[in-house]
């Protein structure tokens, strides 16, 4: 009952004929998530590297269920270039996952924020310029302070472009070495 999801296979950077980290999903990771709990795996491997995006994992957020909203209380889609819109969110069927068991394989051991996080060092080879790393960090910062949680100082929480961060903020998961 183990599912087993290669983010790189799925939102990889080698899936990208044109890379743009500002515009790309993890959505389909979740879809995966979902497909693997509908064949009945209680258990979920995600490993999280090369993925081209730098979403914190609210796409694959959004296929689950979880829900973003902007300033006039419109859905907005989570991509990278709208973090800082997003100024609520709910998860109605949080309780749905209450039961699924999530491992992480990473060896990035990298916090999600500052010069050794996943934007200053890993949104460049995902199509960010040097000129929109500081815009795109401070898109994250906005989410880390909506979720409140502390989770961006964790060790590989800036793995996968933050996918380990947004899974850490609403699910038991335990981060373990892809090696």
């Amino acid at each position: 009952n183990t599912a087993f999801i290669e983010s790189a296979e799925c939102v990889g950077l080698h899936l990208c004929t044109k890379i743009n980290c500002m515009e790309t999903t993890t959505f389909g990771i979740g879809e995966q998530i979902i497909d693997a709990i509908k064949n009945n795996c209680d258990e979920i491997i995600i490993t999280v590297g090369g993925t081209s995006t730098n979403d914190l994992g609210l796409g694959m957020l959004n296929s689950l269920g979880m829900n973003f909203y902007d300033i006039n209380n419109n859905k907005i889609i989570p991509i990278p270039n709208n973090l800082d819109k997003i100024i609520k969110y709910d998860f109605p069927n949080l309780n749905t996952y209450k039961n699924i068991k999530f491992k992480i394989l990473s060896d990035v051991k990298n916090e999600l924020l500052g010069l050794k996080g996943a934007t200053y060092t890993y949104a460049k080879q995902k199509g960010a310029s040097i000129e929109i790393l500081p815009l795109l960090e401070e898109k994250v910062k906005h989410i880390t302070k909506l979720f409140n949680n502390e989770k961006e100082k964790e060790p590989s929480t800036g793995a996968g472009g933050g996918i380990v961060y947004g899974l850490k903020s609403f699910f038991n998961c335990e981060v373990i070495s892809g090696i």
